[in-house]
């Protein structure tokens, strides 16, 4: 029986957002300065984002772990420290605009590639040890109920198009009794988000569960 992944979404967002960030970075042309701003802008949204994410490891995964056995977590929580003093870094890097920014940019999105594989393998062996299904997503749940609504729209706007179209559908399948505004809006970040026929695939597989959702 297939078990309950509890990073696997949010670790499809943040390897998106990874990626162009450092392709937008390594693309910026240094004499352009509407370019510049905007690879910066983007660091510091993705570094926003991995810092939000680190802390809610920390407080909601780790701890509850720890709970159940004591120092299961401690590996997963050493990278975690090392991440943010890299984090720490690459702001030091953005704000003098250090052309050594992109190499350790990239170096930091290797490292946390290779952290993000350990925690789905490994992490979420242990969490099957350790918890149901049903405390995984309690768990998960404790996640997305700490978030304000804008945080929740930000980490949105890239698990959506980096899910597959089964994993779209079923997120939108789970917001069926959530408040209309919050459908509404994820929707209207799918609308801007994915390419048109994975809209529509999309609106298709939603009007199949709730017509009344895609009301505009």
């Amino acid at each position: 029986m297939k078990r309950r992944d509890l990073y696997g979404r949010a670790h499809k967002a943040l390897r998106a957002a990874m990626g162009e960030t450092l392709a937008a970075v390594g693309r910026a042309d240094p004499a352009d300065e509407c370019e510049v701003r905007d690879a910066l802008a983007r660091v510091e949204e993705l570094l926003v984002l991995c810092q939000r994410h680190l802390a809610h490891e920390n407080e909601f995964v780790h701890r509850v772990v720890e709970a159940r056995r004591e120092g299961a977590s401690c590996a997963l929580a050493e990278d975690h420290v090392e991440h943010l003093r890299a984090i720490d870094e690459l702001k030091a890097l953005a704000r003098q605009r250090d052309p050594a920014l992109y190499r350790r940019l990239a170096l930091f999105v290797a490292e946390n590639l290779r952290h993000m594989e350990v925690e789905e393998s490994a992490g979420n062996a242990l969490l099957w040890e350790l918890f149901s299904d049903a405390e995984i997503e309690a768990i998960e749940g404790r996640i997305v109920g700490s978030m304000q609504p804008g945080q929740a729209m930000q980490m949105l706007r890239w698990m959506l198009p980096a899910m597959n179209h089964g994993e779209r559908a079923a997120f939108f399948g789970g917001l069926a009794h959530a408040p209309a505004a919050m459908a509404e809006g994820a929707l209207a970040l799918a609308r801007t988000h994915l390419r048109p026929a994975e809209m529509a695939k999309l609106e298709a597989a939603v009007a199949q569960r709730e017509p009344a959702t895609l009301a505009s």
